[in-house]
């Protein structure tokens, strides 16, 4: 964009700033209504817009700063309430079969997953698969494609299309796992099954309903 020494780095601070923001707000609204798809497919689909328009005047950027400045922004706002957006803290009481939201602490993954091994392994590969981004993203934006950068954008905006697909797949698939086991009455369950047979089976037990 043309900015050098001090004034680059007091304009990186704003965009950061106001995803600082954005994430704990779409958190608070995510764990007041309960639902997790919307704020992880909505600040997607936005980030989706920021990047398609920094790809289209990532060649002529030193004309556009305005509009470019704008959407680093969007972007900012669009992807870091992503991870908060799922986040939320399972009751602890009820969590071997009940999965229950009350606050930020926990991602919507560790909320679909039962007992303690389970629970440790699942953020763990989770975290572990995301942290790879910088990885990739270290070598998708290729110098002698500059200023155009095409690999490294069409990658990016891959990847969130892969997200939204996925975030809508795995919600399809929790309804049908919950509208599957509401058909079983408890009773029947219970009488087939011991406590601690049901407690090991973890979120494999007829009893455990999915967070959406």
């Amino acid at each position: 964009m043309g900015f050098k020494a001090t004034n680059a780095q007091l304009l990186s601070a704003p965009p950061y700033i106001a995803g600082a923001i954005s994430a704990v707000v779409v958190a608070k609204f995510a764990d007041r209504v309960h639902w997790r798809l919307p704020f992880i497919v909505g600040p997607l689909a936005g980030l989706m817009i920021a990047y398609a328009v920094l790809f289209t005047y990532s060649a002529s950027i030193a004309n556009h700063v305005a509009l470019c400045y704008t959407f680093i922004h969007l972007a900012t706002i669009s992807v870091y309430p992503v991870v908060p957006g799922v986040s939320g803290n399972p009751d602890i009481s009820k969590i071997v079969y009940w999965p229950h939201i009350s606050s930020q602490a926990n991602t919507w993954t560790v909320n679909n997953l039962a007992g303690p091994e389970k629970r440790g392994m699942g953020i763990a590969l989770m975290i572990g698969l995301g942290n790879c981004g910088g990885i990739v993203g270290s070598f998708i934006f290729i110098g002698d494609e500059s200023p155009k950068y095409q690999t490294g954008w069409g990658t990016a905006l891959g990847f969130i299309c892969g997200g939204i697909l996925s975030a809508s797949a795995l919600e399809i698939v929790y309804k049908w796992l919950n509208k599957r086991r509401d058909a079983i009455p408890e009773s029947d369950t219970r009488a087939r099954y011991s406590e601690t047979e049901l407690t090991k089976m973890g979120d494999r037990s007829p009893l455990f309903r999915y967070t959406l």
